[in-house]
C-alpha cells in the first residue's frame, strides 16, 4: 500500500477523542494491495503492537461482549469479553493498534455494534487502553465479498483514504525485510513530544477553523442524502470538523507538506469542503501571531473581513495563553490588548470572547501601559 499521509507518524501520534491516541483512518484499495499488512508493519516500526480483527467473520457480541449469568447470584448479567479484547487487555498498557479489517464486509447490525468502539474505544462495558489506536482497511464495496456499504454514522467516524499498491522496489525491499529498521521507535517518547506541542498546535487549528466557518457557516454541516454514494465516504459534520482540526494540528507538529495536509482534510471533510477550507487558508493572508505579538509585524483589522479578524484574535489569544514565561506572556497580552481596543471600536462582538478567555488568568493585563 502507498500513502504518504497514513504512513507518517501522524496517523499513530495525534491525540484523538476522549484522551485517546490516533486518527481513525479507513484505507480503501483493491484486494491484495497489502493494506492490512502495511498498517501492521508500519505500526510495529513505531513501537506499537498490532491486532487484526476481521470484520467479515465477526459477530455483534465481538464488540459488545457476551452476556453470562453472574457468579455471585445477583440480578445483573456479566458481559464476558471476547478473545480479541482479552488479548488486547493483556498488553498491559503498551501502545498498540487494532486494525478493523474488511470493513465493507460487515453487515449493518455489526456496524451498529462497532460504533462506540471506533469513536470512544468502548466495547460493551469495557474501555480500551487509550494508547490503543483504531484504524480500518477495506476493499471498495463492489470488490468486497458480499460487499456492504458503510452506514452514515460509521462512515462519518473515519477519515477515508484511497491507497494504491506500493512501488515495486519498495515491495521487494519489504519482502527482503529491508524496508523497516530492526529496532522500533520509542512510542512513549514520541507521545511525550507530541503532548508537549499539542496545546498550542490544537488551539491554532481551532482558530483557523473558527475563522473559516465564520465566513462560511454553511460548511459546518453538509449531511448527504441517505443512500447516496456520498453518504458512504467522507462528509462534513461537526464530528468530522473536530477530526479535521486534530489532523490540522497533527500535520503542523509532524511537518506534513501542504498537499498531504489537504489530503488529510479531504479524508475527513470530503473534497468540496476541504477544497474551500484549503483555499481560505491560502488566501486569508493571516499574519504570524508570534511575530505580531512580539512587535515584529504590523496588522490592523478591517471591518469587511470579520472572518480574518476572528482568526487573528483566536490565534493571538492561543499564543498568549500558551506562552510559558510569565513576563513574556504578560507583555504579549498587552499587545493583544491594543489589538482588542482597535477591534472593539468596530466589531465588539469579536473582542468579547477573547476578553473572556484572557480573564481566566488574573496576571494578564489587557490594557497597555
Amino acid at each position: 500500500w502507498s500513502s504518504d499521509v497514513c504512513s507518517s507518524d501522524l496517523c499513530w501520534f495525534t491525540p484523538g477523542f476522549d484522551g485517546r491516541w490516533g486518527l481513525p483512518l479507513l484505507l480503501v484499495g483493491d484486494p491484495g494491495t497489502g493494506k492490512t499488512s502495511g498498517l501492521c508493519a508500519d505500526a510495529r516500526a513505531f513501537g506499537l503492537r498490532a491486532k487484526v480483527l476481521i470484520g467479515s467473520i465477526s459477530d455483534p457480541t465481538d464488540f459488545g461482549g457476551i452476556p453470562t449469568a453472574p457468579a455471585d447470584g445477583s440480578d445483573f448479567a456479566r458481559m464476558l469479553l471476547p478473545g480479541w479484547l482479552r488479548e488486547v487487555d493483556g498488553w498491559n498498557g503498551d501502545a498498540g493498534v487494532v486494525v478493523l479489517d474488511e470493513l465493507t464486509c460487515v453487515p449493518a447490525a455489526q456496524q451498529a455494534a462497532m460504533l462506540r468502539l471506533v469513536l470512544e474505544g468502548c466495547a460493551g462495558d469495557y474501555r480500551l487502553n487509550p494508547r490503543v489506536r483504531l484504524v480500518a482497511a477495506a476493499n471498495p464495496v463492489e470488490q468486497a465479498a458480499g460487499g456492504q456499504p458503510l452506514a452514515m454514522p460509521m462512515a462519518n467516524r473515519f477519515g477515508h483514504l484511497e491507497v494504491s499498491p506500493v512501488a515495486l522496489d519498495d515491495w521487494f525491499a519489504i519482502l527482503a525485510g529491508e524496508f523497516y529498521s530492526d529496532a522500533p521507535l520509542d512510542a512513549a517518547a514520541i507521545e511525550a513530544d507530541v503532548l508537549a506541542a499539542w496545546p498550542a498546535a490544537y488551539a491554532r487549528a481551532q482558530a483557523l477553523a473558527h475563522g473559516f466557518l465564520r465566513k462560511r457557516p454553511d460548511c459546518a454541516q453538509r449531511t448527504p442524502r441517505a443512500g447516496s454514494p456520498d453518504a458512504e465516504g467522507a462528509w462534513t459534520s461537526r464530528r468530522s470538523w473536530e477530526f479535521a482540526m486534530r489532523a490540522l494540528a497533527g500535520a503542523a507538529i509532524h511537518g506534513l507538506s501542504t498537499d498531504d495536509r489537504d489530503t488529510l482534510l479531504a479524508a475527513y471533510l470530503g473534497s468540496t469542503t476541504a477544497i474551500e477550507f484549503a483555499g481560505w487558508l491560502r488566501d486569508a493572508d493571516l499574519p504570524d501571531e508570534i511575530a505580531l505579538l512580539d512587535g515584529q509585524v504590523k496588522w490592523a483589522p478591517v471591518i469587511y473581513r470579520p472572518d480574518r479578524t476572528a482568526a487573528v484574535l483566536d490565534l493571538c489569544v492561543a499564543a498568549v495563553l500558551n506562552t510559558a514565561d510569565e513576563q513574556h506572556r504578560v507583555a504579549r497580552a498587552r499587545v493583544l490588548g491594543l489589538l482588542l481596543q482597535a477591534v472593539a471600536a468596530e466589531t465588539p462582538d469579536l473582542a468579547q470572547p477573547v476578553c473572556i478567555k484572557l480573564a481566566g488568568d488574573p496576571k494578564l493585563l489587557l490594557l497597555p501601559e
